[in-house]
């Protein structure tokens, strides 16, 4: 709309001037009222451009106002957005870490029961190897305090033998 009406506005002010000058040459005073006239458009016409160059300017920094403001919003949105990524991830991985440490940690306690056990059944093994090895020494000493017991009594009956015949 504004440039159909600045278009039809210079067309009108052609036509005003071309009949304008035409007036000119018949009448020279009227052609000074006219130069007046001229400039007086001409200076309203400014005056509406200053005007609309002001209110477009107004305009764009409004606009411009608006889009920073939606800038800075995004922007706080876009950090925001990034923190709780960061938060998210740290939580993620602490709590992988946490898995990671009590896998470790069964590992560990799987490999020490184990341990535990082949120890405990080694320990078995050594004391019912030594319970075996005492009963032998067992039975061989008393098969010893046996063959004594039996010496002394031969040697006892031996003896009692030789005072009787001795005597």
């Amino acid at each position: 709309d504004g440039d159909r009406g600045r278009d039809r506005r210079n067309q009108e002010r052609e036509r005003d001037e071309a009949a304008a000058s035409w007036e000119r040459r018949r009448d020279p005073e009227k052609e000074r009222v006219e130069d007046r006239d001229d400039e007086d458009e001409l200076l309203e016409e400014a005056q509406r451009r200053v005007e609309q160059a002001i209110a477009h300017r107004v305009e764009e920094e409004m606009q411009s106002e608006t889009t920073k403001q939606e800038i800075k919003r995004r922007l706080k949105i876009e950090i925001e957005r990034r923190i709780m990524k960061e938060v998210l991830l740290r939580e993620e991985k602490r709590k992988k870490e946490e898995a990671d440490e009590k896998r470790r940690q069964r590992a560990l306690d799987d490999q020490l029961a184990l341990t535990q056990k082949k120890v405990q059944e080694s320990l078995q093994k050594q004391a019912d190897q030594l319970t075996l090895l005492e009963h032998e020494r067992s039975a061989e000493l008393q098969q010893r305090q046996s063959e004594l017991h039996d010496y002394r009594q031969r040697k006892e009956r031996a003896r009692g033998l030789t005072i009787v015949d001795g005597g």
